[in-house]
Order: C-alpha cells, then sequence, then structure tokens
C-alpha cells in the first residue's frame, strides 16, 4: 500500500512540475514586438464588368501580422470610401481569415455586391443612393482577442466604377456637350439663365417616372474629393433645366463650405443622377467639368475690439459687411484652436452686428476652456471671433477671417458656502467629495449621483454629512428618525436601494432635518441619434475628474448628424435637462429650445456636471 501511494506521489509531482514548466515556457502578447500586416498596393482605378461576372476582379494580397509569438490571429479585411466614416460603423468586411492565409480575391460580382452594400450603408434619408465611380479605401485589422485591440494595418486605395447588379440593362443619362467650360456669375443677373442643360433620359425600365438630380461636386480627381458632399442643385423630371445665376451660386457657396474652403473660383464636376419611384437606387451621368467663379463675396469684420475688458465693461460690439440674402451666425473659441469646440453666440441673425454682454461672455469663455480640458483657468485669455453668412443650414455658408481678441474675463468660480457628502463612494476622501450649496433658505442642498449609498458595513459603507472638509467640527449621520439625521451618529448605510445612484438631497443643519427626493437608477442620453431609446447603450457613466476635481455624468463616442437634437433624462422620473434649465457649452434647436441639437456631423463627448451651485452642461466635438 506505501508503495502504491508513492508511485501516486511522483505521479502528482511530475504533472506539477511538468504544469510548472509548460508556463516557463508560455510566450505572451507584447506591444511593442506586434507588427500589423502590410497590404499590397491596388489599381488606381478598376471598372467592374458585368459581362464577365465569374472573373477575378480584384486580389489582396498582405504580409502576415506578427504578435511576438504563435497566435490565433483573425485578419479582417475592410473596405470603406474614403474620407468617409474613417473605417467606423458603415464599413464593409470583405472576409475574416483565421490562420497564415495572407491572400483573397473577389470576383466581379462579389465586388460589386460589396460596393452596392457599401452604398447602401451611406444611402439618404429616404434610403437612395447612387451607383457611381467612388473611391475606395482598404485596410487588414488582424485580432487575437477581444481583450487586444487590433492590429491595423497601411490603406491602400482604388477609384472603382460599379454596375447596377440587379437591372443591367438600365442606362444612366448621357448629358449633351456643352461649350460652356467657364462661368462668370453676375449678382445683377441672378435670375437669368448661366448654365442651359439638356440630357438623353435614362433608361430605368418601361414606361418608368425618371426623377432627376442636378449634382455638383469637387471633381475626382481633386485629393480633397469626397464622395458624399455632393450638392443638389435642382430636381426635374424632365430632360432638360436652365440653371440660373442663383442657382448655382448657392450650390456652390455650400459644396465649399462642406469643404471649408474659402468662397472663390473652383473647377467643379456636374452630373445628372436618374432614379424613380420606388427604386432606391441612382444612376449617375457621365460628368461636365466647369470652372465658376461665384458672386457671393465672404463676409468682413468692420468692428471689432481689440482689447475686452469684461470685468468692468458691460458689453462690446462686433459688426460686418453685409451679405446679400445671408442670415449670419457669430462663433468665438480658443486663439489656434481652429474652432474646433465652437461657441455659438448667437444665430439667425438677420442685421450684420452683435451686441455681447460681458457677464455671458464671461460664462462662455469659461466653458469653452473646460471644453479644451484646461485645468487652469487663466483670467487673461485670446480668442478669436468669426462670422458665417448662410442661406439654408447653418454647415453650409461663407466664413469670414478669425479675429483674434485679447481678453480679461471673471474666471472666479463664486461657489456659495458648502457642506460635505461625504462617504464610500470617494474613499472617505474629503478632496474629491461631492458637496450641497447653501440656499437662500438657509438650508444646503446639491444634486448627488455616486455609486456605493447604501451598503452592509457600519465602519466603512455609505455617506455622512460635515460642514467642514474634515472631522473637526459637526457631522451628521444614522440613523435617521422621522427625517431628522443624529449629529455625530453613525454612518447612514440604509437609505434607498443599491443599484440606486441619484438623488436631489437638501439638508438644514437648524433642525437635522433631511430630504432625499428623487430618486434614480441612472440617467440616459437620448436623441435622434439612438431614437429616444432607453436602453443600456444609452446610459451616462459617472466620472470623477481628479485634475479639475469635479464630478460630472458622460456619454463618449456619440455619433450625431447635423440637425440632430437629443435630451438628458432620468431613467425611472423622465427628469429633463434641457437648454431650458440648464447652461453651459452647447448649441440649442432653434425650434424647439427643449433641445439640444448639434449644426456638424461628427463624434461627440457629452457630459454634465451635476454637482455644482448652478449645473452645466458641456459638449466636446472629439
Amino acid at each position: 500500500m506505501k508503495t502504491i501511494y508513492g508511485y501516486i506521489g511522483i505521479l502528482i509531482a511530475a504533472c506539477l512540475l511538468q504544469a510548472c514548466e509548460s508556463d516557463l515556457d508560455k510566450a505572451y502578447y507584447s506591444d511593442g514586438q506586434a507588427q500589423p500586416a502590410v497590404l499590397e498596393a491596388l489599381p488606381e482605378t478598376y471598372t467592374i464588368n458585368p459581362l464577365q461576372q465569374n472573373e477575378v476582379a480584384l486580389t489582396f494580397k498582405w504580409s502576415a501580422p506578427q504578435m511576438g509569438y504563435n497566435a490565433s490571429i483573425t485578419n479582417n479585411l475592410e473596405m470603406d470610401i474614403k474620407g468617409e466614416n474613417n473605417f467606423g460603423d458603415k464599413k464593409v468586411i470583405l472576409s475574416s481569415l483565421v490562420g497564415n492565409n495572407s491572400t483573397v480575391s473577389f470576383t466581379n460580382k462579389e465586388l460589386n455586391d460589396y460596393v452596392l452594400s457599401l452604398f447602401k450603408n451611406y444611402a439618404d434619408e429616404a434610403g437612395i443612393y447612387t451607383i457611381e465611380t467612388v473611391h475606395l479605401e482598404f485596410r487588414v485589422t488582424s485580432v487575437i482577442s477581444e481583450a487586444k485591440a487590433p492590429l491595423v494595418s497601411n490603406i491602400v486605395s482604388s477609384t472603382v466604377t460599379p454596375y447596377d447588379n440587379e437591372n443591367t440593362g438600365y442606362k444612366a443619362a448621357v448629358i449633351t456637350l456643352t461649350d460652356i467650360s467657364e462661368l462668370v456669375l453676375a449678382a445683377g443677373q441672378k435670375e437669368e439663365t448661366a448654365l442651359p442643360l439638356t440630357w438623353q433620359q435614362a433608361y430605368l425600365g418601361d414606361n418608368a417616372s425618371i426623377s432627376y438630380a442636378i449634382e455638383i461636386n469637387l471633381p475626382k480627381t481633386n485629393t480633397e474629393y469626397n464622395w458624399s458632399k455632393k450638392v443638389t442643385v435642382k430636381t426635374t423630371q424632365e430632360t432638360s433645366y436652365n440653371l440660373t445665376h442663383q442657382d448655382l451660386n448657392d450650390a456652390l457657396v455650400s459644396l465649399l463650405a462642406k469643404y471649408s474652403k474659402e468662397v472663390g473660383k473652383t473647377e467643379i464636376s456636374l452630373s445628372i443622377s436618374a432614379t424613380k419611384s420606388g427604386y432606391i437606387k441612382a444612376l449617375a451621368s457621365e460628368p461636365l467639368t466647369i470652372s465658376i467663379t461665384p458672386y457671393v463675396a465672404t463676409p468682413t469684420f468692420t468692428t471689432v475690439p481689440e482689447n475686452m475688458d469684461l470685468i468692468s465693461g458691460t458689453s462690446y460690439s462686433l459688426a460686418w459687411e453685409a451679405v446679400e440674402g445671408a442670415k449670419y451666425q457669430v462663433e468665438m473659441d480658443i486663439k489656434d484652436a481652429e474652432f474646433s469646440q465652437r461657441a455659438i453666440l448667437e444665430n439667425g441673425l438677420t442685421s450684420t452686428n452683435l451686441d455681447i454682454n460681458n457677464a455671458v461672455l464671461s460664462k462662455a469663455i469659461k466653458y469653452l476652456k473646460i471644453a479644451h480640458n484646461a485645468v487652469t483657468l487663466s483670467a487673461e485669455q485670446e480668442v478669436e471671433f468669426r462670422v458665417k453668412a448662410y442661406f439654408g443650414n447653418t454647415e453650409t455658408g461663407v466664413l469670414s477671417e478669425a479675429k483674434a481678441v485679447a481678453v480679461t474675463y471673471d474666471n472666479s468660480e463664486n461657489t456659495p458656502e458648502a457642506f460635505y457628502f461625504i462617504g464610500k463612494y470617494c474613499n472617505w476622501n474629503f478632496a474629491n467629495c461631492q458637496k450641497l450649496y447653501l440656499t437662500k433658505s438657509g438650508s444646503y442642498k446639491g444634486n448627488i449621483i455616486a455609486n456605493n449609498l447604501t451598503g452592509e458595513d457600519p465602519n466603512n459603507d455609505g455617506w455622512k454629512i460635515t460642514d467642514k472638509p474634515n472631522w473637526n467640527n459637526r457631522n451628521w449621520g444614522g440613523p435617521i428618525n422621522n427625517s431628522i439625521m443624529t449629529q455625530y451618529g453613525n454612518n447612514v448605510t440604509n437609505y434607498g436601494y443599491n443599484n440606486n445612484t441619484s438623488y436631489t438631497v437638501e439638508f438644514n443643519p437648524n433642525n437635522g432635518r433631511l430630504t432625499m427626493s428623487n430618486e434614480e437608477k441612472s440617467w440616459m442620453l437620448l436623441g435622434e441619434h439612438n431614437n429616444y431609446s432607453f436602453s443600456d447603450e444609452s446610459k451616462m457613466e459617472i466620472v470623477y475628474d481628479e485634475s479639475n476635481k469635479k464630478w460630472y455624468l458622460q456619454k463618449k463616442g456619440v455619433k450625431m448628424q447635423t440637425g440632430n437634437t437629443w435630451q438628458i433624462r432620468s431613467q425611472m422620473l423622465n427628469m429633463e435637462v434641457t437648454p431650458q434649465n440648464t447652461e453651459g457649452h452647447f448649441e440649442t434647436d432653434v425650434t424647439d429650445e427643449s433641445q439640444f441639437t448639434v449644426s456638424q456631423t461628427g463624434n461627440y463627448e457629452i457630459r454634465w456636471y451635476f454637482n455644482e451651485p448652478t449645473p452645466y452642461v458641456i459638449v466636446i466635438k472629439e
């Protein structure tokens, strides 16, 4: 029996030794050693042939990525439109290869199907997309696990011409050649014809009712060309149209605004897109290239102060030259920030001047500094102003030259007397606890949003209220009897529920009365970007900013389109944070002042600084 036990002991020891040796011999992922795949170049242009659908169109080859050890790698070949979404949520994954495979080919039909799928991802609000030559980009992302960020290869590109794979007999319109290659538009001839156009009818099936859109964009040969920035000049069901000086002028101004280019003589590409009712695709004609000089002038400042003392003065004025038929938007940002976090001081103006209240401007600068993540709010700051003249929506228009102004402003916090709401949520640290602020009635009140407000350990969980940022003076805790807190009592551990994090807390130190109202589980960021949907993905996160010593609710990576509206709303009671009941750095919808909005398409970070004497919202364009 002893011999059997001896053998068993030897066997166990051998297994343990083998396990230890195995662990020592393991290789682990190293960011320093990892190298992404290298994708080989493609032909500069490729026309997909509908008559050779089963023939190979493009072959993609790349060198295998290196992870520093023999890992199981998945290589995803991705495609997107150049300059659009930067391989965001609209991209198309062409293939996912596991292992050492580093070559994949696609037939004409396969490639065409993928390109049309990509077009569908970029369809307009009506679901319509145009089939036309497009500049595509490709890359390989290599993944070993969800816990590690993928390795991303170089990007290669090719200009590809697809076809309508469902109706290969359909034909686009053909523009009748014109001898006009250059146009100089005139303000005194707005209603007169500048460019007469005619075209051969498109074929989209027998007896089809066809609509045509006259569209302009930068030529595809322009390095800044962006497929989705095209502008529709006019629509018609006829096969001819006389574009006026104003038609072309307004369209060109809108186009240049989309590219953030100054208004001036520009070479454009003009094409005719044809579609029919119930058909979500549009076929584009071969384009014309025309050089156009618009008549709209850039708005020019006539009055801008060199210096602004916002502490001693009351207001300052800005003025500019009129742009005929335009409305105006006045913008401000920190100097040299390139208006990346612009503050909209006023929009929808029809006059050519703006009086700026000093107190309003001081707050705008303070919130701009926060949007730029400035830790120290200097009382002296250089800012830049510019004015935008626009004719349709504010995303398109003509920008003035930016003017820099040296500003002295009130950067003080003006924080009222406060009590301290300290607890497990901040590790019982007075330096980063939330506060209750003195009200006119003598009580102390504030929005408290935190985790660990209840718990089982009376010596550590829960929270207390103190009148100073230390334990040397008065403090109040539990037990609570008839809403009266006990001075120098134990920690409060029995109010609310563990999954509720948000309260409006009011405390009267004269009688110890505590009022905790508006009990909430969480707060949501709701808007047109998520169909105002209450879901886990809409929840905002509690954040403590150590550098600025401030608490806020945050939602990052919010993808919004121009004109999208949104709100901050609580989960259970539907309490709302809107432009009408808060202040900060944001834009208000001009048609509904209860809604926030954005005037630029992009990704945004939204912050609500809830635990402030006057809570405020900061919108940061990422």
